[in-house]
């Protein structure tokens, strides 16, 4: 159970990145400021600023433990700093009295400084104020929830692991001479992640009666799990990618009302979690295979009934029927009900093959509609699938080659139902110029409506300017292209979507002429590529410059043209689904070490998404304007 706890507070610290950044810069400014004489007026003002907002980061990571899809927003932030301020003025108290305590019975803690002892003691205070927000958020626990325990040595061990690190990094900017280094400010990064992530830690272990003492459903349950997902740029999205709908989205309103529909999202299980009696539906990606197949494992052996879908699966259903009771192949719409009535039956299938279906909007719709209240946005998908056919995809075979659309009449009734209230709309389609002289007829009528959009397209939308104009004219305010290649690429001779790379960078301009921002994806490790390919690649990424920008390492995943190739020329190195997560090479390459191009994926996506974009060119300019002023 230790060990779970551990995992569940690394990745609750991972989600709170923004909250550990925000504390660390209040440091930074409060700290400067108060070397200056003038700066003496002003810091009282950033220590009340610094009250507020370690109150709101205490409180909001109390929320993250408790629920399951938490999201961290500004004004669910600052409600928090205003209610809980106190939390962290009881902290700042009880390190005080403590303080007096020691210095007054012991000699040697007279030479620490309030600043010392803070960093020595504020670790002990954590369980009290962890404990006094969970009350005041959510009341006292019954006695039943508080069963005796013994604290296991992992947790000692990991409480007092952490505890020296962190003293360590205090005072190791004294240890060595760091005059002309940017260490003193890493290690206080690094300190208030520890810092986090040991809140998160004994937050965990204080909320456990509250959450075991949770009731269980009498009735029909649901259980939609996602796993946690791999890879660098996975995690960094986060921060930077609009937010997209609930993941299951689909099955939610496929389902009959009478069950009570639970989502996780990318949660860490403990072993209580794993209940008998539920129906677990568990979508994976390729990358997240392995943690969907582990949870699908426990679920069916505690008992439940484990289905199983999504991209991975699709293709390989042999595969996940080892650890599960179903899967669906296919698309949901076409049966999930049909499965949900055989579940109920006790007559479910080993495999469910979902048609695709003419009309695969209508239920979701009802069920936006529905929620209208709950979302802040509206998700609409007008077209399914992608007229090109890129080698590396997986559209293709997820849409049989096919464009479905909407009916224009449909999406205007839509419209006029929901933007009342909301007036910012998300296209969810796999390309929204997959079929030009539909996607005419869809601007027309969205220009009529007077909404802003985003969405995705090819660059082939920008060929003709009487179509950039209505794409402008229609909402549209941000449009993802996969660019995939720079314009000296060898894999233009593959003509399809990469004909047009010569015409890239004219094209870009004229989407940007008209203010559409732009999110380019790029990839790396063709096997026309080299290792001038990485200067070729960002040398043409930097005059795009998009707005943001993004780079993956070519991956053959199941289901694409390319994993076929690969499986039949035998050129597979890495067959473990982990390492798919688009950021390491796991084929032999004919001209690229697979070994560098890996381990040096990481430092290349960082340097490229901030040298090569205008959201990096902007967070680069705060760090310079920040050490100039800090």
């Amino acid at each position: 159970m230790g060990k779970i706890n551990f995992q569940k507070s690394i990745h609750l610290t991972k989600d709170s990145f923004i909250l550990i950044f925000a504390a660390y810069a209040l440091d930074v400014i409060y700290a400067r400021f108060t070397t200056f004489a003038w700066g003496l007026w002003v810091a009282p003002l950033f220590l009340v600023l610094k009250i507020y907002l370690f109150g709101g980061i205490f409180a909001t990571c109390i929320d993250m433990v408790f629920e399951e899809n938490y999201r961290i927003t500004l004004a669910k932030t600052l409600k928090n700093c205003q209610k809980y301020a106190w939390s962290y003025l009881l902290l700042l108290a009880s390190i005080v009295l403590v303080y007096i305590f020691f210095t007054s019975l012991f000699e040697a803690f007279k030479q620490l400084t309030f600043l010392q002892a803070k960093n020595h003691f504020q670790f002990f205070v954590y369980p009290l104020i962890a404990y006094l927000i969970i009350i005041s958020k959510h009341g006292r626990v019954g006695k039943k929830g508080y069963t005796k325990r013994r604290l296991s040595y992992f947790v000692l061990v990991a409480f007092i692991g952490a505890y020296c690190i962190d003293i360590f990094l205090f005072y190791f900017s004294e240890i060595i001479d760091v005059v002309n280094f940017e260490i003193p400010r890493i290690t206080l990064f690094l300190s208030r992640s520890l810092q986090t992530f040991m809140f998160f830690y004994v937050a965990i272990l204080i909320a456990d009666p509250y959450i075991s003492e949770e009731k269980e459903a009498t009735g029909k349950e649901l259980y939609l799990i996602r796993p946690v997902s791999k890879g660098l740029p996975g995690y960094f999205s986060r921060f930077v990618v609009r937010k997209y709908p609930s993941f299951f989205h689909v099955l939610r309103a496929l389902t009959p009302a009478d069950y009570k529909v639970k989502e996780f999202d990318q949660k860490v299980f403990s072993e209580r979690d794993y209940k008998p009696g539920k129906l677990v539906a568990i979508t994976s990606y390729t990358s997240n295979a392995f943690q969907a197949y582990h949870i699908a494992r426990k679920f069916k052996k505690s008992g439940s009934t484990v289905v199983m879908g999504g991209p991975h699966v699709n293709f390989l259903p042999e595969e996940a029927l080892e650890y599960c009771d179903s899967v669906v192949v296919g698309e949901a719409e076409g049966v999930w009900p049909k499965l949900i009535e055989d579940y109920e039956k006790g007559e479910l299938q080993k495999v469910y093959f979902g048609e695709p279906l003419e009309k695969f909007y209508e239920k979701t719709d009802d069920f936006i509609l529905k929620d209208l209240d709950k979302n802040k946005d509206i998700f609409l998908e007008v077209t399914r699938g992608c007229k090109y056919g890129c080698d590396f995809c997986t559209i293709p075979s997820l849409s049989f080659g096919r464009i479905r659309r909407r009916p224009i009449e449909n999406i205007a009734q839509m419209i006029q139902k929901t933007k009342k209230k909301k007036m910012f709309f998300y296209f969810l389609d796999n390309n929204i110029f997959a079929d030009p002289e539909y996607a005419r007829k869809l601007f027309m009528e969205l220009q009529k409506h007077r909404i802003r959009w985003v969405g995705s397209s090819s660059l082939d939308i920008a060929k003709n300017d009487e179509d950039l104009d209505l794409l402008k004219k229609s909402g549209c305010v941000e449009l993802l292209i996969g660019y995939e290649i720079f314009s000296l690429s060898s894999e233009k001779e593959k003509r399809g979507k990469y004909s047009l790379a010569d015409e890239y960078l004219s094209l870009t301009k004229k989407i940007k002429k008209r203010g559409i921002a732009i999110k380019a994806q790029f990839i790396l490790g063709f096997e026309s590529d080299t290792i001038k390919s990485y200067w070729h690649l960002w040398k043409f990424a930097f005059k795009l410059h998009p707005t943001e920008s993004a780079v993956s390492v070519l991956t053959p995943l199941p289901g694409s043209q390319l994993f076929q190739k690969m499986t039949q020329e035998d050129r597979f190195i890495n067959l473990n689904w982990s390492n798919y997560a688009l950021d390491r090479v796991v084929f032999k390459h004919p001209f690229l070490n697979e070994k560098v191009l890996s381990v040096g994926y990481y430092a290349y996506y960082l340097f490229f998404h901030l040298t090569t974009s205008l959201t990096g060119h902007l967070f680069l300019l705060c760090l310079i304007l920040a050490d100039y002023l800090f």
